[in-house]
């Protein structure tokens, strides 16, 4: 008799996996949920907004205001911050959940246009991979 629910077991644990090899995404979260998310999403923008431009800006940088969205797909908030030095230019996407970087490019003013424009562009195909899973923000 035990061997029957570890058969189960075995059994359910399988098709899991198979499931996943499969590409089978789990069910989505429930509208509310996503509502939610998209809502307290929205607030940890609008507060990261407001602390860096004024960081930013009194360190004499030039600011786009960040752009940012809840990501379904990651499950989280992701953030878009640009700045402008005298010598640097720097582009981030920033998970605003923990705090680590997802995508970045540092662009020092005196590299070659071609190091720049590589830079750049790889930044942005990362980018666009990122913000592609995106639920609008509320606003």
């Amino acid at each position: 008799m035990r061997t029957v629910p570890v058969v189960l077991n075995l059994l359910i644990a399988c098709s899991l996996v198979s499931c996943n090899k499969a590409g089978v995404v789990p069910a989505q979260s429930p509208p509310r949920d996503v509502f939610e998310r998209r809502k307290s999403c929205t607030q940890l923008g609008l507060d990261r907004t407001k602390v860096a431009l004024k960081e930013d800006q009194e360190a004499g940088f030039a600011v786009l205001r960040p752009e940012f969205c809840y990501s379904a797909t990651l499950d989280t908030c992701i953030c878009e911050e640009q700045t402008w030095g005298r010598e640097l230019e720097t582009h981030q996407v920033v998970d605003l959940m923990t705090n680590h970087i997802l995508a970045a490019a540092d662009i020092a003013q005196r590299e070659s246009p071609e190091i720049k424009m590589r830079k750049l562009n790889d930044y942005k195909n990362e980018r666009d991979k990122l913000f592609a899973t995106c639920v609008p923000a509320l606003r």
